[in-house]
């Protein structure tokens, strides 16, 4: 195993007035914050004991020391007033913040720093950082936590959801509840979600519905809106109409034993009643089905999507659910309302009528989609197993770019029980490149991965009879694709390989060369006169960059800056900060920058003067 000669800081990601990340809260762990770093300096093992046993992940800050942080004759108070997050900042490179401690029952963490790598040896400290991310987190450690959980009606409650739904439990669900377990946006795991987001966004008289349809809506309608005496009667008079008798579809056909759920629906007699909310307890019943042992061999190949309807009284309400990194649930729609209200355009009743046509219609076709993507998983599974019976070699995914890809069935990953055999993805799996060949991607890692709501990832791209290649595959709701390519052209940004508003996706897709940052220590201020170059470059063509902070800037190891996001990047007096801009001291903002307002070239300038302690000079046209 590779090991490099950097100093490891560990702090404690608990919570409460001390919880900052400093080295104070080493000392709660019974180990002396000199010690600590003595021993860290001269390469020495570290062992130390958590002091709350209920403690899963711990944030782990690999950072590698440019300068030294305390002098070898500093006393234990001078250490304590002088070293803290800012020094460390200035004088230390963030390497790897991250590490999952489930699982290891005595909760004892050894954290070893050894020589580097010698010449021989064909690891680099990026593919050491990406084998963590890619062995991180691990989802059938997720799918143990998860069966042990409660029923999901007792689990739905809000104060068992109090307990699990925070991020030291593996089993927590990604729903925004609260604000800080974020979810990546369930839309790039699914085709089928991002056409029910779409179909459902239309305003409702945009397309005509037949009679059939407009029955249907109707009759729920009449049906949602009586007072029943209790739940049961309720889920009797509204699954008997519409849903299945427990109110769950199930794939007909199984795979080895098991029938893939697509839809699971809770419902409750009106809103306040059954000690919880539906929706709580749909995802509830997700995290039961998708983590049970006989729902393994699926999990193995697949991101389990499945919708989760919940329906109180007479509202509705629809999310999506999948099992990637993490378990994931999102909101497609608030809890709609199916009694007439004040109208708009039409009769009230008109238009309750069209909007509930309009999500049984949606509702119908993400249901039609996610069976057609689990039957296909099952005939890839058939295919595969007669293949081996018969003495076919099995073709691996590295070898298998010549034959045809089937679009309908794009992202449907080679099938297999027992172990997983790659990383569970994005369905976005192909594009085509500026010579008109078509690439195939095969994830290997999510990216940043601490930050739970960032959908950025690591992928291996290869082209028909040439070597694959690594690339960067990000998904956000804008980027700045011009301003990324003037980056680029100028040497400052990696090179674009795509860069689309992907409808299957509904979102931009944007893939770029992986650039691995140098294995040196570089502090931004040796670098100034690059960065300057590179925020020029951007200026000098009209363009500003907004964001331009540590994470969002890399050296290579011949010392040249590369930008790596252009989210927020766009034209002067046209490029906008977004409105959940984090505005918290420790960013450092420009003292004019505020939520949706606009990005000036004096906010790259501070921001640069910030990091690299030099002074950034606008001229009169720039400014």
């Amino acid at each position: 195993m590779a090991t490099f000669n950097i100093p490891v800081l560990l702090r404690y990601s608990g919570r409460g007035p001390n919880a900052s990340g400093s080295y104070k809260e080493l000392a709660r762990n019974g180990v002396g914050r000199r010690d600590l770093l003595e021993n860290l300096v001269q390469s020495k093992p570290v062992e130390f004991e958590l002091s709350n046993p209920a403690l899963e992940f711990a944030a782990v800050a690999i950072r590698q020391v440019s300068t030294p942080l305390y002098s070898p004759d500093a006393s234990d108070a001078t250490i304590s007033q002088t070293v803290n997050n800012e020094v460390i900042r200035k004088k230390t490179k963030l390497i790897a913040d991250r590490m999952k401690l489930s699982g290891m029952e005595d909760k004892l963490v050894s954290i070893i720093s050894v020589p580097t790598l010698g010449d021989d040896q064909q690891a680099t400290l990026a593919s050491v950082v990406e084998g963590i991310a890619a062995r991180l987190p691990d989802r059938e450690a997720i799918a143990a936590a998860g069966r042990k959980r409660r029923s999901p009606s007792s689990g739905a409650t809000v104060s068992e959801l109090m307990k699990t739904q925070t991020p030291t439990h593996l089993d927590a669900v990604y729903n925004y509840r609260p604000l800080h377990l974020a979810p990546p946006p369930i839309i790039i795991y699914r085709p089928a979600f991002a056409r029910f987001a779409y179909s459902i966004s239309q305003p409702i008289g945009s397309n005509i519905y037949t009679p059939k349809e407009v029955e249907t809506a109707r009759e729920f309608i009449e049906l949602s809106s009586k007072l029943y005496v209790d739940e049961p009667s309720r889920q009797r008079a509204i699954t008997d109409a519409f849903l299945e008798p427990d109110g769950v579809i199930r794939m007909d056909t199984s795979f080895e034993g098991f029938r893939p759920v697509v839809a699971i629906t809770e419902v409750k007699n009106e809103i306040g009643t059954g000690g919880c909310d539906p929706r709580a307890q749909a995802e509830c019943a997700y995290v039961a089905i998708y983590t049970s042992p006989e729902a393994k061999p699926i999990r193995n190949i697949c991101c389990c999507p499945a919708l989760l309807l919940a329906i109180a009284g007479p509202y509705i309400a629809v999310s999506g659910a999948a099992f990637a990194d993490q378990l994931i649930s999102q909101p497609f729609t608030d809890y709609m309302s199916v009694i007439p209200l004040s109208p708009l355009e039409s009769s009230s009743m008109s238009e309750t009528i069209l909007s509930v046509a309009r999500l049984f219609r949606a509702l119908k076709h993400c249901v039609t989609d996610l069976k057609t993507y689990y039957g296909g998983l099952q005939a890839m599974k058939s295919v595969s197993s007669s293949r081996l019976k018969s003495g076919a070699q099995r073709t691996s995914p590295r070898t298998s770019s010549n034959n045809p890809v089937d679009t309908r069935l794009s992202g449907v990953p080679k099938a297999s029980s027992g172990t997983p055999s790659h990383y569970v993805g994005p369905s976005f799996s192909t594009y085509t490149d500026l010579n008109g060949q078509q690439v195939e991607l095969k994830y290997v890692a999510r990216l940043a991965a601490q930050y739970s709501s960032k959908a950025v990832f690591l992928a291996d791209a290869r082209v028909p009879d040439k070597a694959a290649f690594r690339v960067v595959v990000k998904f956000t709701e804008a980027y700045g694709k011009h301003a990324h390519k003037v980056a680029h052209e100028g040497g400052f940004a990696p090179k674009l390989h795509h860069c689309e508003k992907v409808n299957s996706v509904g979102m931009w897709v944007v893939v770029m060369d992986f650039v691995a940052s140098g294995s040196d220590s570089v502090r931004l201020s040796s670098v100034a006169e690059s960065l300057r170059n590179a925020v020029k470059t951007l200026h000098d063509k009209g363009f500003v960059f907004g964001d331009l902070r540590e994470p969002n800037i890399l050296v290579t190891k011949e010392g040249k800056v590369q930008l790596i996001d252009f989210d927020w990047c766009g034209r002067v007096e046209e490029a906008r900060y977004p409105y959940d801009i984090a505005m918290t001291g420790d960013h450092g903002w420009h003292a004019d920058v505020q939520p949706g307002g606009l990005i000036a070239k004096e906010h790259d300038a501070h921001m640069f003067e910030r990091l690299t302690e030099v002074q950034f000079e606008l001229t009169e046209e720039q400014s």
